[in-house]
Order: structure tokens, then sequence, then C-alpha cells
């Protein structure tokens, strides 16, 4: 943590990192008798109260709330200035065969992101690209 701003968003000064696996962990351990396929309000929701009640900063998001027809929630959990972990493990519904797209997702449930990444993520989930950023979805749309 190097700046007043990274302090913000990680108050209890966790590693951001560890805490997204544990909530991970802790939400297929609760859930274990149920698929992840059609389950991604469920998971991500759980997912996200658990990240909170430990003190990161996250945002709940849903897809149909930035334009997109297709509902799908996600977690984004902010870290530094404008950096993203996208957090879905049940990105693999969407997976049709085993050339995935974004392999750390389909294996961890959660990825660094970065602009190529978010646009292979939208694309998976919606079959379309949108043309939306990652801060716009996060902090909301600019008009």
């Amino acid at each position: 943590m190097n700046n007043f701003y990274d302090k913000l968003l990680n108050i209890k000064g966790n590693n951001i990192e560890d805490e997204i696996k544990k909530a991970i962990l802790d939400t297929k351990y609760y859930y274990n008798k149920l698929t992840t396929e059609r389950t991604c309000f469920i998971y991500s929701s759980k997912i996200f109260e658990i990240l909170k009640k430990n003190g990161v900063s996250c945002h709940l998001i849903d897809t149909s709330d930035f334009d997109i027809d297709y509902s799908h929630a996600f977690v984004l959990v902010p870290f530094n200035k404008d950096k993203f972990y996208l957090v879905d493990p049940t990105y693999e519904q969407f997976i049709v065969n085993k050339d995935v797209a974004i392999q750390e997702l389909y294996n961890f449930g959660y990825i660094e992101l970065n602009d190529e990444i978010w646009k292979l993520y939208l694309k998976d989930i919606c079959s379309y690209s949108k043309d939306i950023s990652v801060n716009d979805v996060f902090y909301g749309k600019k008009k």
C-alpha cells in the first residue's frame, strides 16, 4: 500500500488477493451441492457478502445494469488506482469447449483485469463485445 487511495480501498490492510481466494473457497464450500450453471447471482452475492464483511471494497455487478440484455452477476474488486480483480467462479458455464479464452478466470474464479481480458470476458458472457470500460461499470457510466 503506497498511497492514501490504496489505503482507503483496503482500510484493514489485508492482502486483497488472499481475501478473494478465501471468499471463493468459503462460497464453494457453502454451496457445495449447487452447480455453477445459472447461479451467478447466488455465488456472487455470497462472495460479495464475505468480502464486505472482511473489509474489502467491492461491488456486486449485474450486466443488465449497463445495458446488456443478458443478466449475469459478478464481483469487481478495486485495488490501486484504476485496477480491478474480476471475481466470477461461475464463468465456467459459458465455456463450451476446452479452448478457454480466459484460462486463469476459468481455473481460479478470479483474475486481475486489463482491457483485453475485460473485452474477452464480455464477449464470453454476452456473445458480443460491449464498448464499456471497467471504470464505467464500477463507478457508473459517465453521461
